[in-house]
C-alpha cells in the first residue's frame, strides 16, 4: 500500500506540475494573444500610412506631370515670344525702310519739279537774251505742255 501511496503521491505531484505548466503555458498564450492584437493594429496602421503615402505620391506623379507640361508649354510660349519678336523687329524694320522710302520719294519729286521749273526759267532767260519776241517762246511751251508759273507777272 506504501507504493500505491508513493505512487498516488507521485501522480499528485506530477499533477499539480502539470497545473502549474498549464497555469504558464496560459499565461504564455494570454501574453502572446496580447501581442499578436498589437502587432495587428501596428500592421493595420502601417497598412493605413502605407495607403496614405500611396496616395501622396500618386498625387505627386500627377503633379509632376502637370509641372512637365506647363513647363513644356512655356517653353513653347517663349520660343513663339521669341518669333514674335523676330517678325515684330522686322515689321518695324520695315515701316521705318517705308517712310525713309516715301521721304526720298518726296525728296526725289521735290527735286524733279524743281529742276524742271529751273530749267524752264533758264532756257526761258536764254530765249530772251537770244529771242526778241517772248510771246512766241511763252505760247511754245504752253503748247508744248509745260507748266510755266507766273510768280506775278501776268
Amino acid at each position: 500500500m506504501e507504493s500505491v501511496d508513493l505512487t498516488v503521491g507521485f501522480v499528485l505531484q506530477e499533477c499539480e506540475c502539470l497545473e502549474a505548466e498549464k497555469g504558464h503555458l496560459r499565461d504564455e498564450i494570454k501574453e502572446y494573444k496580447i501581442r499578436e492584437a498589437r502587432q495587428l493594429q501596428d500592421n493595420a496602421e502601417l497598412e493605413d500610412e502605407n495607403i496614405s503615402l500611396q496616395k501622396q505620391v500618386s498625387v505627386l506623379k500627377e503633379n509632376q506631370v502637370s509641372y512637365l507640361s506647363i513647363y513644356h508649354f512655356t517653353k513653347c510660349l517663349n520660343a513663339l515670344h521669341t518669333g514674335c519678336n523676330c517678325k515684330v523687329q522686322k515689321s518695324v524694320d520695315i515701316q521705318i525702310f517705308d517712310v525713309s522710302l516715301e521721304i526720298c520719294n518726296f525728296i526725289v519729286n521735290y527735286v524733279n519739279k524743281n529742276l524742271l521749273l529751273y530749267c524752264c526759267i533758264f532756257n526761258l532767260i536764254l530765249l530772251i537774251f537770244f529771242s526778241t519776241d517772248i510771246l512766241s517762246v511763252l505760247v511754245s511751251y504752253m503748247w508744248a505742255g509745260v507748266n510755266i508759273p507766273s510768280y506775278g507777272l501776268f
